[in-house]
């Protein structure tokens, strides 16, 4: 896992408060690390549901959380 992929991994775990390869409790959110979803050119990207969100940093993966929760 790249740097700027770490950060976002670190990042979504602190602010769901699960580790990659579980799931919260209400079932609302899965960590899960990736391979590939297609969008190389958006990298670092994270995909909830079918939407992926490219270009991230840490700060826009907490705005993200936030307006889903």
């Amino acid at each position: 896992m790249g740097g700027a992929l770490f950060q976002l991994v670190a990042t979504l775990a602190a602010l769901v408060g699960i580790e990659v390869g579980e799931t919260t409790p209400d079932g609302k959110f899965s960590l899960d690390c990736l391979r590939c979803v297609g969008a190389c050119g958006l990298a670092p990207v994270v995909m909830i549901g079918e939407k992926v969100y490219g270009r991230l940093q840490p700060i826009d993966v907490k705005k993200i959380i936030e307006e889903l929760e």
